[in-house]
């Protein structure tokens, strides 16, 4: 261990690898088990979480690099902002996973979210090639596909149980707009327990470094272990519930998980299912050099 990281670093160092490696052992015990369309999608997005936490693992615990013009011989690299973009990527992926296969909603409404999904590829693959002036003869059919599944959509049981300006909502605000989802980002997480503020302050500040916005760019000169603590503790609490709620799906999965890491998943949990007013902690916002 570099004896020069403070002690709250490595706390949240070792929390997020504990987490690995337990989606790890999780993801290899569930791998040949017979699932339905929406335990594939779970296993998609899951496997997609832990392709993004193993990057994540890289970044937080940095080798020495050697070779590189015009930098010392050997020096290490603490890279915030990617930090905080694989973080946001693990919080969207999570929620998705949770919107699309764990929420507890109807048989009619998951279908309907499933059918919706399915509709938002085809049509955004539709609008990218058109975009660009393709000529490719796929895109006859795959045309006539999405037009279908609109068709499907508009005469879905659910859809139609809805009342006339919660259809034309879907429809003006949703359908007409390409928008991949029928509730915000925001409603998924309070229904995943997660306080809304505590999303919209996790989601903001790593819009800051998404976006290149000022609050990032003013740091630059400023990345250290310290300053990448909070976020590394957002990725382990996205990366934890990912796994809780993919064992939920798949039960022989919790058989290879530990203690530790249901201690870290509990705190996590409890901590951002808490109004922010009420959590008593350092505040993320850096202070930019004068």
């Amino acid at each position: 261990m570099d004896n020069s990281l403070s002690q709250d670093f490595v706390l949240a160092q070792n929390e997020f690898n504990i987490a690995l490696a337990n989606g790890l052992r999780v993801a290899q015990k569930c791998v040949r088990i017979q699932t339905d369309k929406v335990g594939k999608i779970a296993d998609q997005l899951h496997s997609r979480n832990i392709i993004t936490a193993l990057t994540v693992k890289f970044i937080i615990n940095p080798p020495k690099r050697t070779g590189y013009p015009g930098m010392p011989p050997s020096f290490i690299l603490w890279d915030k902002p990617s930090l905080c973009v694989l973080s946001r990527c693990l919080l969207e992926t999570y929620l998705i996973m949770f919107y699309l296969c764990v929420d507890n909603v109807s048989t009619e409404e998951r279908d309907f979210r499933l059918l919706w999904w399915e509709w938002h590829e085809i049509a955004e693959r539709v609008r990218l090639a058109e975009a660009y002036g393709s000529n490719d003869p796929r895109l006859i059919d795959e045309r006539k596909e999405r037009d279908t599944l609109v068709g499907n959509i508009k005469s879905h049981r659910f859809f139609l149980q809805q009342n006339v300006n919660d259809q034309k909502e879907l429809i003006e605000k949703k359908l007409n707009r390409n928008r991949a989802l029928i509730v915000s980002l925001k409603e998924i997480a309070v229904n995943a327990g997660i306080h809304a503020g505590q999303f919209r302050n996790a989601y903001d500040y790593f819009s800051q470094f998404i976006h290149t916005l000022p609050l990032a760019n003013c740091i630059v000169d400023g990345f250290t272990p310290d300053s990448m603590f909070l976020p590394i503790r957002w990725a382990t609490a996205w990366l934890a519930f990912s796994i809780r709620d993919f064992v939920k799906l798949f039960p022989s999965g919790k058989d290879v998980t530990d203690l530790e890491f249901w201690q870290i998943t509990n705190f996590y949990s409890d901590l951002l299912a808490t109004d922010l007013s009420l959590v008593k902690a350092p505040s993320p916002t850096p202070n930019c050099p004068q």
